[in-house]
């Protein structure tokens, strides 16, 4: 029981940090955030489109471009066109978030 505490209370605080990082110095939304922590929990498995962000997240189409296109922008995500598909990779700089 006190191995899961520690665990839940480290990740409270990665978490924590990580909103803190996001929310202050990149302005990130809920929907970007919630991407980021899947990418870094799941380091370079993890992908995604807009099609996908779009449906996880309940938004339009036109949101679910914004949130990835401002990723892109600022370096977090990288995009690869695969036949009429863009998809969207993690980059090294995600970790940065939760080291800070």
């Amino acid at each position: 029981m006190k191995e899961f505490e520690r665990y839940a209370k480290e990740e409270q605080q990665e978490n924590l940090s990580m909103t803190e990082i996001a929310k202050e110095k990149y302005h990130f939304n809920d929907r970007q955030r919630q991407l980021l922590r899947s990418y870094y929990k799941n380091k370079k498995t993890t992908t995604t489109s807009i099609t996908i962000h779009m449906t996880i997240h309940k938004t339009s189409r036109l949101t679910a471009m914004k949130d990835l296109k401002d990723l892109l922008k600022q370096g977090f995500v990288t995009s690869q066109k695969t036949g009429r598909n863009v998809y969207y990779y993690a980059t090294d700089k995600i970790a940065g978030l939760f080291d800070e």
